[in-house]
């Protein structure tokens, strides 16, 4: 078994939103990991709708990543980025795939 990890938004205090990635069914599940977020700062997971506005994705599905959520897991299809709030350290977000 391999694990792929990429780096969606590169460590760094300004809010950023990343680049869009594109998931399949083909692809499985992928986890999302923004360590080191302080209290009040957040990463959220948006998806892309059909008209290519970009939606939060709710949080019973993906929730906001936080100082205590550090992490999720999304195993469905679609087009997703992630926001960061400005933050006190230097933060990134990495996806892993397995």
């Amino acid at each position: 078994m391999s694990v792929a990890a990429q780096i969606v938004v590169a460590a760094q205090t300004a809010a950023a939103n990343s680049v869009p990635i594109q998931r399949t069914v083909s692809d499985g599940p992928f986890t999302v990991v923004a360590g080191g977020l302080g209290s009040g700062e957040t990463v959220t997971m948006q998806v892309q709708d059909a008209s290519g506005n970009w939606q939060n994705v709710p949080s019973a599905i993906a929730p906001q990543l936080g100082s205590t959520v550090p992490a999720l897991v999304m195993a469905y299809p679609g087009i997703f980025r992630f926001a960061k709030t400005a933050t006190a350290a230097a933060v990134g977000v990495v996806l892993y795939s397995i």
